[in-house]
């Protein structure tokens, strides 16, 4: 297996040897955090180079050689692995310490390499399609083209022959820093910093990132400044929202993504520019700003919903928003971890299995959360209507996570799971649009047909006119006859939804209706045997050949009301009812 080794020449503070690359590809954070591990393959050949650090006899031992001497920041050293013959003008030998610090700039900021496949032979690689003497060991690209590093077998003026870099791969350092090398200004300001490299970042490089993140600051905070000026001459929550937005996480995203594309341009070492490309990076950023969003989005619905008819609805949307972050993130990482070059699979397989663990143990909890959820959206009741769950009867006052509370009419509080709510039958008796009033009424048998007619005329006349009884729902009938009474079925709408109002218009109603009975002639029968003993008072007689008489008149007339009264004699009489009744302080003609 190869092991790769990340080429940090210049980085003093890095621990592990540098490596150099083949290509300009930039690691990802996996190959980074396993560089410990790989650098161990290398660490028995550099102990044995310490023991002779002049050992040249191969290529690698050469390219071990000059990394030791840059990390040493021996340039005079690390020179002497030049093959300095043959150079074009221009290039003096006195010029290898600056052409060897060049070059290595350039490696450490466009190179990575795999040392174990360097060959460890004195004779070099055998079947690179090259002459025996050279063995390339990288390649870094131009705009015109490709330059090929190489590593050249010379003699060592004592009879036997060296690797060095090869004098071809000398000349072409002037226009590898041409291309790649950092300005006049920067190379000024080198100079007059302390020498140090830590994170594979230069001196210099480090004055221009804390001025690029002071100036970064300043921009926030003056950003920060007007916005909260704006939001105190209007005070308004979604302009608040969009304010903690821009500073936080919107902010923090441009900052992140312009500090990466700035030093990104200052052309960094591969490990410094892996470290400013990582997932760890660019991927915090756009998880804090995908938070930032769903907060903002999540807080707004809060808002409208707080200002709308069902406020009590806002509840839901905090452990929604909150399922909606933990789905986001966790996207979001398993895409990092697969861009940092770990393989996702597993991890997701994983994810899976814990979710099924975790989907079991929470079992419970999940379905009073989703039957919340139901509920709020289907809307059954919301707190303060009155309502009959199962054989608790009370009103809602509260719409929870986890239960619903239902305050019962003996003033004592009923918690229900969501979870059973929500396949529960529920009725809801705040939204009915008028209260029924239905009543069987039951009348003695001795009760002539001709009463019965006047009785049941005037009851309808009663509920045809009474201002508070929907006149369409109007029904009264003679609905059965038993073994001790003739009942008459009344049913109707009262037109109201406050059950102490419609006690009062009942009320009212059964006043009448014993009125009517009693004006009839007729009385009210209850389940018992009585033997009559007396005469039937003159009274009652009287008030019977009365009614006879008036049924009598009907009949002749065609307005018996049967099965009903006529449309114009209902439309005559519709709301003509004195309510309430006259001596009450609620009557208008009082």
């Amino acid at each position: 297996m190869r092991q790769l080794i990340l080429l940090a020449l210049l980085s003093l503070g890095l621990s592990g040897s540098p490596v150099w690359a083949e290509n300009d590809e930039t690691p990802t954070a996996k190959q980074l955090l396993e560089h410990d591990a790989e650098d161990s393959v290398m660490a028995k050949e550099a102990a044995e180079l310490k023991k002779n650090p002049d050992d040249r006899t191969t290529p690698r031992k050469s390219l071990l050689g000059v990394i030791a001497a840059l990390k040493a920041g021996d340039y005079e050293k690390a020179a002497e692995y030049l093959d300095m013959r043959y150079l074009p003008s221009g290039i003096d030998k006195g010029d290898g310490p600056d052409l060897i610090r060049k070059l290595a700039y350039v490696f450490t900021r466009h190179l990575w390499v795999d040392i174990a496949a360097v060959s460890d032979e004195p004779s070099g690689e055998a079947d690179d399609d090259l002459p025996s003497y050279r063995d390339a060991f990288g390649e870094i690209p131009l705009e015109d083209g490709t330059v090929t590093l190489y590593l050249q077998s010379i003699p060592d003026g004592k009879g036997g022959r060296e690797w060095k870099i090869s004098n071809a791969t000398v000349a072409m350092i002037p226009r590898l820093w041409q291309e790649y090398g950092h300005s006049d200004f920067a190379a000024r300001l080198s100079e007059h910093l302390p020498v140090f490299i830590y994170m594979g970042i230069d001196n210099w490089q480090w004055v221009y990132l804390i001025s690029f993140l002071l100036c970064l600051l300043v921009v926030i905070a003056a950003l920060y400044l007007v916005l909260g000026r704006i939001n105190h001459q209007r005070d308004s929550y979604l302009l608040s929202g969009l304010r903690r937005f821009l500073v936080g996480p919107l902010g923090f995203f441009f900052y992140i993504v312009l500090l990466r594309e700035f030093m990104l341009s200052l052309g960094l070492s591969v490990k410094a520019r892996a470290l400013f490309d990582s997932v760890v990076l660019a991927y915090a950023a756009y998880i804090f700003l995908t938070l930032g969003i769903i907060e903002l989005i999540a807080g707004h619905i809060r808002q409208r919903m707080q200002n709308s008819e069902h406020p009590e609805a806002q509840v839901i949307v905090r452990p929604i928003s909150a399922v909606v972050k933990m789905l986001s993130v966790a996207v979001l990482v398993v895409m990092g971890l697969d861009n940092a070059g770990y393989d996702v699979t597993t991890i997701i397989a994983g994810l899976g299995v814990s979710s099924v663990a975790i989907a079991l143990a929470a079992q419970k909890t999940l379905e009073n959360l989703i039957g919340a959820i139901t509920i709020y959206i289907a809307r059954p009741f919301i707190p303060g209507d009155f309502c009959r769950v199962g054989a608790n009867l009370g009103v809602v006052e509260e719409i929870g996570l986890r239960a619903t509370l239902l305050r019962t009419l003996d003033r004592s509080v009923v918690n229900i799971p969501n979870s059973m709510l929500s396949s529960m039958e529920v009725e809801n008796i705040s939204r009915r649009d008028g209260i029924r009033f239905y009543r069987l009424l039951a009348l003695r048998l001795a009760t002539t047909p001709d009463q019965m007619r006047y009785i049941m005329a005037r009851l309808q006349e009663i509920l045809y006119a009474h201002p508070q009884v929907m006149s369409d729902t109007v029904s009264v009938h003679l609905y059965n006859i038993n073994d001790y009474a003739l009942i008459v079925r009344l049913d109707s709408r009262i037109n109201t939804t406050d059950y102490q109002h419609y006690l009062a218009t009942a009320e009212d109603i059964y006043l009448r209706i014993i009125d009517t009975v009693h004006q009839g002639g007729a009385e009210f029968a209850f389940p018992a045997q009585s033997v009559m003993l007396e005469e039937p008072l003159a009274s009652d007689q009287e008030r019977k050949a009365q009614v006879e008489k008036l049924v009598g008149q009907w009949r002749e007339q065609g307005r018996l009301p049967y099965p009903d009264w006529s449309d114009e004699h209902v439309a005559k009489i519709d709301n003509t009812l004195d309510y309430p009744p006259t001596g009450t302080p609620h009557n208008p003609r009082n």
